[in-house]
């Protein structure tokens, strides 16, 4: 019997953490854009993350991008001091 699909022809899963759950578009559009970025195929995991107050955070195995409200206010906090 062979396996449905190899190793190399799953999907990486990306956790994507926001404040409220993605739309399917907004999925779908960040899926994507990881699609074109790794040039391979990408599975989207959405996680609900309330102290991230808005926007998100994505992690694909290494690879990390902090698109949060959070850390924009972290940021002008820094700022400002």
């Amino acid at each position: 019997m062979k396996n449905k699909e190899s190793n190399t022809e799953r999907a990486k899963t990306a956790t994507v953490k926001s404040s409220v759950f993605l739309t399917d578009k907004q999925r779908e559009e960040i899926k994507a854009r990881l699609e074109k970025i790794f040039g391979e195929k990408i599975a989207v995991v959405n996680e609900i993350e309330k102290k991230l107050l808005g926007g998100f955070t994505v992690q694909l195995g290494d690879w990390y991008l902090d698109a949060s409200l959070s850390l924009d206010l972290h940021k002008i906090k820094e700022a400002l001091s």
